[in-house]
């Protein structure tokens, strides 16, 4: 309401505050800027190393109100919007990210799997390919041994 003295605000109890989404502006993997969807919806290598995620969340008319925390596959708390992971090992992980309104109180929180392949000799077919491979030459020594004896 305006009137020649003074603007005055009336607040509408029943608006409801927008909907704030965590967003992932950032993304890099081994040096590489790769998309979110990219991240998740795929097995990285299992050459990958490092991967650093920075996230956020657009609030108008300002953003500085707001708090950010992260945890990596359900360890505690980590206070920040940035995430650097390095010297990964091959696995699943679960990055919670969470930004508190400090204005409201309102928790806004994103969840982000992704897996680092196993490399091929660690999986069970090459395993039995190799262990095949060492009966035949046992087989292959032990028969040629008895022909030349």
């Amino acid at each position: 309401v305006i009137t020649p003295e003074k603007i005055i605000k009336i607040k509408n109890e029943n608006q409801k505050s927008p909907e704030l989404k965590i967003i992932f502006p950032n993304i890099w993997v081994d040096d590489h800027h790769v998309t979110l969807q990219q991240l998740t919806e795929k097995k990285l290598p299992h050459t990958t190393r490092d991967i650093t995620i920075s996230f956020s969340v657009i609030k108008l008319p300002n953003s500085r109100n707001m708090e950010y925390h992260y945890k990596l596959n359900n360890n505690w708390w980590e206070n920040g919007n940035s995430i650097v992971l390095q010297s990964l090992k091959p696995g699943k992980y679960k990055i919670e990210c969470e930004a508190i309104d400090r204005e409201t109180s309102i928790h806004y929180s994103e969840l982000l799997n992704f897996r680092i392949d196993q490399p091929f000799w660690f999986s069970w077919w090459f395993g039995l390919i190799a262990i095949s491979a060492i009966i035949v030459l046992i087989y292959w020594i032990l028969n040629n041994y008895e022909h030349s004896a």
